[in-house]
C-alpha cells in the first residue's frame, strides 16, 4: 500500500469537492447576515382592524375569529356565465377534415441488442 501522496485520483477529486462544498456553504452563511433588518428601520404591527390590514387587498384569516366566521368558497360564482365558442371557416374545415397520420419511422438498429442486454432472461 502507497503511503504517498496523490494529487490524482479519486483522494484529489474528493478534496476538491470538499472544500467547493465548504466555501459554497461559507458564502451563503456570511451573505445571510445581509438579510436582516437594521435597527434604524421602522417595524410595524398589524392587527386585524388596524389601518395596515384594510390597506391590504388579500383576505387573511390569521386571527382564529376570523378563521371561524370565514365562509366556504362558492365554486359556482366565478365562473360567470359560459357563452359557446364561435369558430372561423378555417377552423371548422380542419374540424370536418378526416383525421391523418404520418408515416412511421424507422426502426432503432441497436433495439434488439438492448433488449438483450436489459432483458436476458427473456432471450434464453
Amino acid at each position: 500500500m502507497s503511503t504517498k501522496a496523490s494529487l490524482t485520483g479519486r483522494g484529489f477529486a474528493f478534496a476538491i469537492t470538499t472544500a467547493g462544498i465548504f466555501g459554497v456553504a461559507a458564502i451563503i452563511a456570511s451573505t445571510l447576515g445581509f438579510a436582516q433588518t437594521t435597527p434604524n428601520e421602522r417595524s410595524v404591527m398589524v392587527t386585524p382592524n388596524s389601518r395596515e390590514a384594510l390597506r391590504i387587498k388579500e383576505p387573511h384569516f390569521e386571527v382564529r375569529e376570523v378563521r371561524l366566521a370565514a365562509r366556504p368558497l362558492d365554486w359556482n360564482a366565478p365562473l360567470g356565465k359560459l357563452t359557446p365558442r364561435k369558430y372561423t371557416p378555417e377552423e371548422l374545415e380542419e374540424l370536418r377534415a378526416p383525421p391523418q397520420s404520418s408515416e412511421g419511422g424507422r426502426p432503432d438498429p441497436r433495439a434488439e441488442a438492448e433488449a438483450r442486454r436489459l432483458h436476458p432472461e427473456d432471450w434464453k
